[in-house]
């Protein structure tokens, strides 16, 4: 993330978690200033479908970086189908709390 923002490189982050809590977290491990966008769910709701889903959070942070020329990362196949609604390209990383054969199911 440092060598990212240090080379100008956009960098946002688009959760499904309150938007709110997701900037406290950031802010607390201080690497809330590495991102240009931290979008998430409405602060009263913490939902995996809707009423704001996880393809209308990736495109306001790319509304954000006003780009169309991004990659998402993931851990879950919300991460992969909101990239694919978005026309991205799409990691999915093993960390997080997929059960095993959620990211390679979703493509």
């Amino acid at each position: 993330l440092e060598t990212f923002a240090a080379e100008g490189r956009p960098v946002a982050v688009a959760t499904q978690k309150p938007e709110g809590l997701a900037q406290i977290v950031l802010g607390h491990h201080g690497i809330a200033g590495l991102f240009q966008s931290i979008r998430g769910s409405a602060d009263n709701e913490l939902s995996t479908d809707g009423p704001v889903g996880k393809a209308e959070i990736i495109a306001a942070a790319l509304t954000d970086l006003s780009t169309q020329h991004a990659v998402m990362v993931g851990d879950r196949a919300q991460d992969v189908a909101g990239a694919i609604a978005n026309g991205l390209d799409c990691i999915g990383v093993g960390w997080g709390f997929a059960p095993d054969g959620e990211l390679e199911k979703a493509g």
